[in-house]
């Protein structure tokens, strides 16, 4: 009876961390939106020096996510061009 619990434990925990990995949830997150962590951190670098910035969720045709600078925050949207270019709209919240 203790292991069929265990086990029902187990696959649940694992249920949970496959749909977070395949969600981008989490630690999740970086892997699944790599690329995008990689234009954002580029991003804030120019326009918000020591800027942070929430996980990245996906949009319609693009991504998104809050950034957070000296207490104010911003939607930063952004999509790819065909030829990879990222290109950022950003807004007061």
């Amino acid at each position: 009876m203790k292991k069929k619990k265990l086990l029902t434990i187990a696959l649940g925990v694992a249920a949970i961390g496959i749909y977070r990995a395949a969600k981008g949830k989490g630690a999740f997150n970086k892997m699944r939106f790599a690329d995008q962590h990689e234009a954002v951190g580029r991003y804030l670098e120019s326009h918000h020096p020591g800027a942070v910035y929430s996980a990245i969720e996906q949009f319609g045709d693009g991504w998104s996510c809050v950034i957070t600078d000296n207490g104010q925050k911003f939607l930063l949207y952004m999509t790819c061009s065909t030829e990879g270019v990222y290109i950022f709209d950003e807004s007061e919240i």
